[in-house]
């Protein structure tokens, strides 16, 4: 396993191609600066602390890959749609192993 980190002037984090960044939070803190994870990179987050991530901070374009390691981490929406599915659909709860409700604080992982 790689671990490296790239900040930029603006402290923007950046993890790179097929690079692992761990992340330490010892106490709850909110994320204040864009985080770009690029294909096969990996962000581990590390330490007691909640890590919240603000959906506006994670840069898109692909999949992020965010690991938890020690304590937990909390994406926050910054807003909603109108288009968000009420309900899970059922043909996608038997085949999924995770449904995120994002009209939810929280969400019931289960696999019943």
């Amino acid at each position: 396993m790689m671990l490296c980190s790239a900040v930029n002037a603006d402290g923007d984090i950046f993890v790179g191609t097929g690079e692992t960044l761990e992340y330490d939070v010892a106490s709850d803190s909110t994320l204040d600066v864009n985080l770009t994870v690029a294909p096969r990179g990996t962000f581990v987050k590390t330490g007691a602390g909640i890590l919240t991530i603000p959906t506006s901070k994670i840069v898109q374009g692909w999949p992020a890959n965010i690991s938890v390691r020690e304590g937990g981490v909390k994406i926050r929406a910054e807003s909603t749609s109108s288009a968000v599915v009420s309900t899970v659909p059922p043909a996608a709860m038997q085949n999924a192993a995770v449904w995120f409700d994002s009209s939810k604080e929280s969400s019931v992982i289960s696999n019943t």
